[in-house]
């Protein structure tokens, strides 16, 4: 059980009423971010997206010239076809990989326009940023917390 579950719940209607709909849950790998997911999903019953299995198997066909092209339209469309006015994702780490050259927030920001999204992070929250990845790995990024709501495990 998510102690923190209730919390996200809640979180969703003043989230909602943003103009970015964006809820992060943000903590290390194996924090029990996904097993919230689940647990929000089972008791309010709205679906559970894997992102980095749906988005790779639209990706896999393409050449790396066309992924970049078409990495965000590809998340916009996998996001919107969820039935629910909210979205719960997890595993985003595939919009980090340096070779799409995607900002993932700034995308993630984009798609919760219309749709509310909780989405798990892998990594930490210090002082007014989250922290993917360590500072000499490719695909490290520091995003500024400006526009969404961030829920840390």
């Amino acid at each position: 059980m998510c102690g923190i579950a209730d919390t996200v719940i809640n979180s969703l209607v003043q989230v909602g009423n943003n103009f970015s709909k964006l809820l992060m849950l943000v903590g290390p790998a194996f924090s029990g971010k996904t097993q919230c997911l689940k647990e929000v999903s089972e008791r309010i019953n709205i679906p559970q997206l894997n992102l980095g299995v749906e988005l790779s198997k639209k990706l896999i066909e393409l050449s790396i010239k066309q992924q970049v092209l078409r990495v965000s339209g590809l998340t916009k469309e996998i996001i919107n076809n969820v039935h629910s006015d909210v979205a719960l994702v997890d595993n985003i780490e595939i919009l980090f990989n340096p070779d799409l050259k995607v900002d993932p927030i700034r995308l993630l920001l984009n798609c919760s326009r219309n749709k509310t999204l909780v989405v798990a992070f892998s990594g930490m929250h210090v002082d007014d940023s989250i922290i993917y990845a360590e500072p000499q790995h490719p695909e490290y990024k520091k995003f500024k917390v400006e526009d969404y709501k961030v829920i840390s495990f």
